[in-house]
């Protein structure tokens, strides 16, 4: 993925699909999960994974969702977005 301004291009050689472990929705982004005691601990580790697998921008909102909802870059936003939710989740003690 190539970040371009306010969006991204996925058609580049490196797409963000390249680098999340082909879809894998058990990846735990911490060892140590979130309990609502410990976030200035565990952000740090998060915040250094996500942006080594180029997909901080997710979580901050540079990478902004298409207002297209029709195109392909809206579906791979999407997919990109939910899987990093579960990363983010499974990073995370059960309330």
């Amino acid at each position: 993925m190539e970040i371009v301004g306010s969006s991204y291009n996925t058609k580049s050689k490196s797409s963000f699909r390249g680098v999340d472990n082909d879809g894998n929705t058990t990846l735990k982004v911490t060892t140590f999960p979130l309990n609502g005691r410990n976030y200035a601990i565990w952000l740090n580790p998060v915040e250094t994974v996500l942006s080594g697998k180029r997909a901080l921008g997710f979580v901050n909102e540079r990478i902004r969702k298409p207002t297209d909802t029709s195109s392909e870059e809206y579906e791979d936003w999407c997919y990109n977005d939910n899987l990093l939710y579960t990363w983010i989740l499974n990073s995370m003690e059960p309330s």
